[in-house]
């Protein structure tokens, strides 16, 4: 019974796996912004770093709103270079080209506010 339930299980896991894709955009930064989120309810402050770019409206399960895909940026080291990177891309009117895995995503929490938004992966500015 116990290896019928594991094998279960880690089925059931596997199904999971398989049906996460990950989605790429290419078009311009259309909205970058930074929002300090708040501590709340024994959830601790955070920052949220938040992108959308241009033409990219769909990726699967990730969370998209007025036709455009909302991708957080980790708020970490390979987080700020990226920030920066769609940053300097905004100023200079180039064409960026994103990368999401709707299975890495943010876990957002009606508390702060947030919604469910699949993680920036890779960012690349066009020549």
């Amino acid at each position: 019974m116990k290896k019928i339930l594991l094998a279960a299980l880690f089925a059931s896991f596997l199904s999971q796996i398989a049906v996460a894709g990950t989605y790429s955009g290419t078009g311009l930064v259309s909205k970058l912004d930074t929002r300090d989120l708040p501590a709340v309810d024994g959830k601790p402050a955070k920052i949220e770093s938040t992108l959308r770019v241009s033409g990219f409206s769909y990726a699967g399960t990730c969370y998209s709103e007025s036709n455009h895909v909302r991708i957080v940026i980790k708020n970490d080291d390979l987080g700020d270079r990226m920030f920066s990177a769609a940053l300097a891309a905004k100023f200079a009117g180039k064409e960026v080209t994103v990368l999401v895995d709707e299975a890495m995503h943010n876990n957002a929490s009606v508390v702060h506010g947030t919604v469910d938004s699949c993680y920036l992966q890779q960012i690349r500015i066009a020549q």
